[in-house]
């Protein structure tokens, strides 16, 4: 079984909200494609960007059924060309992780 894009982008999209409505992030911001997370024009700090990948790990272990793990390092590797975390890189990369993942734990059952 894999997750497709669209779902882990409503999973961000939803984390996201849930960062904004809590009061830990100064200011509401716009959520779509083009908004910057962290990097330039970013719109969440170090500790709002930690709870939100909380968020966004707890919410995929219940769509997956599995423990996950978000490895900020492998979003970094893979986005270590811009300046930038937006959100559709952010779903576009969490989505490779967690397929990587579901496929490299089938392949080891065999």
């Amino acid at each position: 079984m894999t997750i497709t894009e669209q779902k882990v982008k409503e999973i961000i999209c939803n984390s996201l909200k849930k960062v904004i409505n809590s009061g830990i992030v100064p200011k509401k911001f716009a959520i779509n494609d083009d908004t910057a997370l962290i990097g330039m024009g970013g719109n969440l700090d170090s500790v709002a960007f930690v709870v939100f990948a909380t968020e966004v790990e707890e919410r995929i272990e219940e769509e997956i059924g599995r423990e996950f793990i978000l490895k900020l390092q492998e979003i970094h590797d893979l986005n270590e060309d811009k300046n930038a975390l937006i959100i559709s890189d952010m779903y576009r990369l969490v989505t490779k992780i967690i397929n990587k993942n579901i496929t490299n734990v089938q392949k080891s059952k065999r």
